[in-house]
């Protein structure tokens, strides 16, 4: 009785681990292999209509919402077609050391934010909220992570506690942020 236990036990813990291992991969295999039309990323949707930006109570525009710039494959494109870049001497020596040591000081080839403006051109969405005196943009891709642009008139502190993308002090000049 003992033996034929151990069997049956053996049994069905073979059975458990294979459902455990098939069940994920036919659940899986019901997902469509490509997403649709409408949900594919990095698709460009129409532009929106021309006029006007729209503003938000204080009268200044309204930037919010979600941003999917797809700026790389611009930037790598526009490299491709052999344009050349007006680069300031001391940004083409960088440029030039970091294509010749393959990018190793690069902050994102050690999963570390890539620092801004280049934040906003990788190929993740980011969101921009307003609110008076703030204007906060949240970052999905890679080190998600967030930026808070003040807008209430002070000056950078004295003793800046250090991060990743600064202390931000913006303003409107018009309708420019």
């Amino acid at each position: 009785m003992s033996r034929s236990m151990s069997q049956l036990e053996w049994r069905c813990r073979v059975g458990v681990l294979a459902a455990t291992v098939m069940v994920p991969v036919v659940a899986a295999a019901q997902a469509p292999v490509q997403p649709p039309a409408q949900e594919a990323r990095g698709q460009r949707s129409a532009w929106p209509p021309a006029g006007p930006a729209p503003k938000n109570a204080d009268g200044k525009p309204d930037i919010q919402g979600a941003w999917e710039p797809n700026a790389i494959r611009m930037n790598v494109d526009m490299l491709a077609t052999g344009v050349e870049i007006p680069f300031q001497p001391w940004a083409e020596k960088l440029y030039k050391d970091r294509k010749a040591n393959i990018s190793r000081e690069d902050p994102e080839a050690r999963c570390l934010p890539p620092g801004v403006p280049r934040m906003s051109t990788t190929p993740y969405p980011f969101r921009i909220m307003q609110t008076p005196g703030l204007t906060l943009i949240a970052y999905e891709g890679g080190a998600h992570i967030w930026r808070q642009i003040f807008t209430d008139g002070r000056q950078h502190s004295k003793d800046p506690n250090p991060s990743w993308l600064g202390e931000s002090i913006g303003w409107w000049d018009g309708d420019v942020f």
